[in-house]
């Protein structure tokens, strides 16, 4: 069964074949996602005003708080009283949904990351799809990286790997959507 925070994901992800298969699993249809989330969002406010990590709380368990490590942002200095809420998420288990959290409350950054910390995870790019990898994953591999459009919780990136290949990718809180081979792999 979705908890809410994945019926809210749900409705602002772009990979529409897998949003479907996964309401149809749930035995859910698009509309009655809305009604659901419509509802939640009653109770907690829309999801894009949702600034507080006790909202997240409210809409599903987080599996670790933990602060926020220095080596992930060595050049800021700020206090480290801050934290980062991890939440692993049923329907997208190979991932994590994060959320970062400022000393009085307020959250930033909400998005996927890897399960763990360790970069990168051997990927075979022949076997890639979405709702597999994050951004960050990818990123980490690639040997060029353009930003073709981005939003607020959405970007389209061109993505170039060692063997010469280039891939048209885009994210949703971090999290693949589509990927599309661009041009094939250097022969050599």
């Amino acid at each position: 069964m979705l908890n809410d925070l994945e019926r809210l994901l749900l409705t602002k992800m772009s990979a529409r074949q897998l949003v479907d298969a996964a309401l149809a699993a749930e035995g859910l249809s698009r509309e009655q996602l809305r009604d659901d989330v419509k509802a939640i969002e009653e109770m907690h406010g829309p999801f894009s005003q949702m600034h507080l990590a006790r909202t997240y709380e409210l809409l599903a368990q987080p599996w670790r708080i933990e602060p926020l490590n220095r080596e992930l942002f060595p050049n800021v200095t700020i206090s480290f009283d801050y934290k980062r809420r991890r939440f692993r998420l049923p329907l997208w288990s190979r991932v994590q949904f994060s959320v970062y959290e400022h000393p009085n409350g307020t959250v930033w950054s909400p998005r996927f990351e890897p399960l763990d910390d360790s970069l990168p995870r051997a990927l075979d790019l022949r076997y890639v799809e979405p709702w597999c990898c994050t951004q960050v994953e990818l990123e980490a591999l690639s040997t060029r990286v353009q930003t073709v459009d981005g939003w607020a919780s959405s970007i389209q990136m061109e993505m170039e790997f060692g063997d010469g290949a280039v891939y048209d990718a885009r994210f949703d809180f971090g999290l693949l959507q589509t990927w599309e081979r661009l041009r094939q792999p250097d022969p050599g």
